[in-house]
């Protein structure tokens, strides 16, 4: 009799520690997936602390599909004074040091914000974007400086209504070879164009 309440005994210590290990495993599962989710940055977030000094775009093309994720990210997403203060910011770090110069910081910071309220009042949200193709940008060296000119379409929604803003954007390459935006102006040619996101 003795052995059997042991034998049920150690049955029974065994069976509850199969169940404490079941559980324990779930819950740190559980925990690691939280975390996990925690770790993964809103666009926002990825494009505050984008690294610039290390991971500048490599081509025209890429610094206008940068350029375009700040820009949906202005005019999309709800965003504190901070959050579009920290994105315009980063966001001028693609800015030739001419422009950087034109644009005083603070007055850019005042203008975008009104710019952010009107499209808000207008229900206008940007879509996506197309751009030329790499062999349509036009390439330029003056006084020892190369230039590129490229056409970019922003693909926009007024409440229900797609809208095209078209312009064309040129970019200045500086002494370590980044290419940085020069200016831009509106296009009136929408031929020889690409598909962006």
């Amino acid at each position: 009799m003795k052995k059997q309440n042991t034998a049920q005994t150690i049955g029974g210590l065994v069976i509850l520690a199969c169940v404490l290990l079941f559980l324990f495993f779930r819950m740190s599962q559980s925990l690691g997936n939280q975390t996990e989710q925690q770790k993964e940055q809103t666009e926002v977030e990825k494009l505050a602390t984008y690294d610039m000094e290390n991971n500048y775009p490599k081509t025209v093309r890429d610094v206008i599909k940068l350029y375009t994720r700040y820009l949906k990210c202005l005019y999309n997403e709800k965003l504190s004074d901070e959050d579009i203060e920290a994105l315009n910011k980063k966001m001028r770090e693609l800015y030739c040091e001419k422009l950087k110069n034109y644009n005083d910081e603070s007055a850019q910071l005042v203008a975008l914000k009104t710019e952010i309220a009107t499209y808000r009042k207008d229900e206008t949200t940007m879509i996506g974007y197309t751009m030329s193709e790499a062999s349509q940008i036009e390439y330029e060296k003056i006084d020892e400086v190369e230039f590129a000119k490229l056409d970019v379409i922003f693909n926009m929604k007024v409440k229900t209504v797609p809208i095209n803003k078209s312009e064309e954007f040129v970019l200045e390459q500086d002494a370590f070879g980044r290419w940085k935006i020069y200016g831009w102006t509106i296009n009136t040619n929408d031929n020889n164009i690409e598909s962006g996101d």
